[in-house]
């Protein structure tokens, strides 16, 4: 989808080391084609998912990750607003996702939603059923302690106020030290889709927005609106 397409071309502006760089692109007719520097391990995805795909998926109905409600975190889908802890929202769906082997929603035929991960990972989690969360691909070959820690860690990041994600600062220590005691544990998640009013809540708290306008030379207008946090 030409969304798509668009979506890719914004990311093509960041530049950081674990960003995989992109070469060049080329939109002819009915084609759109994105080139990349080869990635000799393969994308996340790939070891995540690929042993779930059926033989007739296609790229067509596996290219959908950016702009999906998937990742995206509740306040940022509705009006577009962003703050560091957007992100930090979009990483515990990562670690959930890595712990189960499972994407993050899943939908029926008709593209209705029929599956939250992590509404049924905090099910798990506050029931101490974290077995049933992990990849089956596992067998018993993990910790269960440590599935517990980093089950809680990512349900902290994916919490739908973004006042009560916390820093990746404090999850860097959380997820590297095996003494630290995680300093609260998570809420229960309501439906994402619905947004809540995490945003609101955010915005009179602690911070300040501004409105910017990003173009590019693929003739890509995005505008978004940016939350920046008073202790940055």
């Amino acid at each position: 989808m030409l969304s798509d397409f668009s979506n890719e071309l914004q990311l093509a502006r960041l530049r950081h080391t674990n960003v995989i760089r992109l070469l060049g692109w080329c939109i002819h007719g009915e084609e759109r084609i994105l080139v990349y520097k080869f990635m000799h391990n393969g994308a996340l995805d790939h070891h995540i998912f690929a042993k779930t795909l059926s033989p007739d998926v296609t790229e067509e109905h596996t290219c959908r990750v950016v702009g999906t409600s998937g990742y995206i975190a509740p306040e940022y889908a509705p009006r577009g607003v962003y703050s560091l802890k957007t992100d930090v929202f979009s990483f515990g769906i990562l670690v959930l996702e890595t712990i189960s082997g499972r994407k993050n929603t899943i939908l029926d035929n008709r593209g209705d939603t029929v599956g939250d991960l992590v509404r049924d990972a905090w099910r798990m989690w506050k029931d101490r059923r974290l077995h049933e969360l992990v990849d089956g691909s596992l067998g018993h070959g993990y910790d269960i302690a440590e599935v517990a820690m980093y089950a809680q860690v990512a349900l902290l990041c994916a919490q739908e106020d973004p006042v009560d994600r916390p820093a990746m600062t404090d999850v860097a220590a959380m997820l590297s030290s095996e003494s630290m005691s995680l300093p609260t544990e998570p809420k229960e998640p309501s439906a994402l889709s619905e947004g809540g009013a995490g945003e609101d809540t955010y915005i009179n708290r602690s911070s300040r927005t501004i409105d910017i306008t990003i173009t590019s030379s693929a003739t890509v207008l995005t505008r978004v609106r940016l939350i920046i946090d008073q202790e940055v």
